[in-house]
């Protein structure tokens, strides 16, 4: 019997989606989308995620470690002259370890080093590439290379295990629960973003809204309460810097069925996060995120065994210019 766990590799894409309703002060105008606010140039975002899980199945306790590096370029164009931008999109480096009593493993797509088949699969989304219009709002207008990427996923052998494929889908789904370039281009877009309020705001303002905390391997999106503040305005290097605050949390007890291992269903899932961001007023840029979250999650197995699982993450995204 598979144990109740968190399957190789497993982690949160924790998205925060906001909406503002702000009030008086001295206020800020911030890049109201992302990434359509960056400046035109070319942008790396590297992010780390770290993330430490214990698993109890059976009375039997197993601890799992993770950490997984993943580089991202970003090439903005300048606006067209109606005010449409295009911004392509690509990872170009994934870099992972897992440690656990059972297993050491490693994956670095940039050397080729690969402990086995199974831990090749973080290599799936190395070469993704999206392009994308936004209009000068920065709504997205159209968003290709998604869809063509997970095609090429699907006929390649390195990638036999249906888990995996499974994994990749439960976050990349549209409502209707497809596959498509615009699917793949939101899930992509919004890996670091949080959503900035489209009216001016002052510092120590705050607005709250619905948003969602993404946990494929978890079964999917939860929606959450968000809080979100502008915290600070500061100066470095001659630019101002807005530094954003979000909190988020979610709690769902609506069984769902656990992607990584499919004989388990979430019977209970528990999940709260902060972030704080620090963002270039001027172009947009996310200078850096750090995501704390944590996870209390419980489930039952087809033959009626009880497991949880409970851990930690911390996640940060730096984004430079290059």
């Amino acid at each position: 019997m598979k144990k109740f766990a968190l399957s190789l590799f497993a982690f949160l894409f924790l998205v925060l989606v906001a909406a503002p309703s702000l009030t008086a002060q001295e206020k800020y105008t911030l890049q109201s989308g992302y990434p359509s606010g960056y400046a035109p140039g070319k942008y790396e975002m590297i992010t780390e995620h770290n993330a430490d899980t214990i698993n109890e199945t059976m009375g039997v306790i197993s601890p799992n470690t993770v950490t997984i590096k993943t580089y991202t370029t970003i090439d903005v164009a300048e606006k067209n002259a109606d005010g449409t931008q295009k911004v392509v999109k690509e990872i170009t480096r994934i870099a992972a370890t897992e440690d656990s009593p059972e297993v050491s493993r490693k994956y670095d797509s940039a050397t080729g080093e690969a402990s086995d088949n199974v831990i090749t699969y973080q290599g799936m989304r190395v070469g993704l590439k999206i392009t994308t219009l936004f209009d000068p709002d920065g709504n997205r207008i159209k968003s290709e290379g998604g869809e063509e990427h997970f095609k090429k996923l699907m006929a390649d052998p390195k990638y036999p295990i249906k888990e995996i494929v499974e994994h990749l889908k439960a976050g990349i789904t549209d409502e209707s629960g497809q596959i498509t370039d615009e699917s793949m281009a939101k899930y992509f877009d919004e890996l670091w973003a949080i959503k900035m309020p489209n009216d001016p705001i002052a510092v120590g303002e705050t607005w709250k809204t619905e948003g969602f905390l993404e946990a494929p391997m978890q079964g999917g999106k939860f929606k959450a309460t968000v809080e979100n503040t502008l915290t600070e305005i500061k100066t470095e290097n001659g630019k101002k810097i807005a530094v954003v605050t979000s909190k988020a949390a979610c709690r769902s007890e609506e069984p769902k069925q656990y992607v990584a291992t499919p004989v388990w269903t979430m019977t209970k899932v528990d999940l709260r996060s902060e972030t704080i961001a620090s963002v270039d007023i001027e172009s947009g840029l996310f200078l850096k995120i750090t995501t704390d979250a944590d996870w209390d999650n419980e489930g039952v197995s087809v033959e009626g065994s009880k497991g949880r699982t409970h851990g930690k993450a911390k996640t940060t995204v730096t984004g430079t210019p290059k």
